[in-house]
């Protein structure tokens, strides 16, 4: 983090800005406002943008790397297959970066120990283990048109035997049905597991974009700051399968009204605060101002 990152940081903190990371989106929360005012608006809206633009992707790094550290500490003692290693071992911690603890038993003939071994990795390269009381529904194949069909079909392979995936706060979640072929027969478990290992880089980030689609509805009509990239106030529509945010805003330069998609590392969600006022609006309310003839001549002189 750089000494402007580091400036902006320290003023958010002195106005109680708090920061959170829920289903895969970074949010802003003021504290109640007793005595609203102009000024403290306008600091407020000074000190979203400043932070949208040069805070933005270590705020939500650690943001996601302080909630995943969180939710491993319900983990602790569950079983975990690791990708890179291709065994099974217990889940033993996550630490502040976001990086998964492992320990597991030594099978090497030549190198047996009583003592545990240990392993570091990222937390999209383990497999969390937990047995359930109730099979999940049955996903059909066609709900998951966007994933790979490789990758699709290691996942119905393995939820044939028992193992549905799902994402849960930056981990790749197994549910073991106890009535499942899975939890009963660990040989079939393990098999099926090391065959989703080489497709589990891909896996990951298709299980996270379904869980960042799932838990956007609680931000429908909220504001956010779009970050360096767009540079605007806009309002959160939406999300798609990929995960991809959806927002909409007005754009005074093109006099129009944008709708698009964006990334959602690229987004922050403004709580505590309405936020209309922020919004960039036509100079009549309701009604977009006519395009500049001009403007638009000069973009295509210079596109081609």
């Amino acid at each position: 983090m750089n000494q402007i990152s580091q400036q902006w940081m320290e003023k958010a903190q002195a106005l109680g800005l708090k920061f959170g990371y829920e289903s895969g989106f970074l949010t802003a929360e003021f504290p109640p406002d007793a005595e609203p005012s102009e000024r403290r608006g306008a600091a407020e809206k000074e000190l979203i943008v400043n932070l949208g633009t040069y805070c933005l992707a270590d705020l939500y790094e650690m943001a996601a790397c302080h909630a995943r550290e969180e939710r491993g500490k319900d983990f602790a003692g569950t079983a975990v297959f690791i990708r890179e290693l291709q065994r099974m071992g217990t889940f033993t911690g996550c630490d502040s970066s976001g990086r998964v603890r492992v320990e597991y038993a030594n099978l090497d003939e030549n190198r047996r120990s009583d003592h545990a071994l240990h392993w570091t990795c990222p937390a999209d390269d383990t497999i969390v283990l937990i047995a359930t009381e109730k099979a999940p529904a049955d996903i059909p194949s066609t709900a998951r048109p966007w994933i790979e069909e490789r990758v699709r079909l290691a996942m119905e392979h393995a939820e044939r035997r028992g193992i549905v995936l799902r994402h849960d706060a930056g981990f790749t979640i197994a549910d073991l049905p106890e009535t499942g072929v899975a939890f009963q027969e660990p040989t079939t478990r393990s098999a099926a597991l090391i065959r989703l290992a080489p497709h589990l880089p891909a896996i990951y980030p298709a299980l996270a974009g379904m869980a960042r689609a799932e838990g956007a509805a609680q931000f429908i009509g909220r504001v956010v700051y779009t970050g360096p990239r767009v540079g605007t106030f806009a309002r959160f529509t939406g999300c798609g399968h990929f995960g991809m945010a959806q927002i909409s805003y007005f754009d005074a330069t093109l006099h129009s009204h944008i709708t698009c998609s964006i990334r959602p590392e690229e987004l922050l969600i403004i709580e505590g605060r309405d936020g209309e006022a922020w919004l960039e609006r036509p100079a009549v309310p309701g009604v977009a101002a006519a395009p500049n003839p001009g403007l638009w001549r000069g973009l295509f002189r210079r596109a081609f």
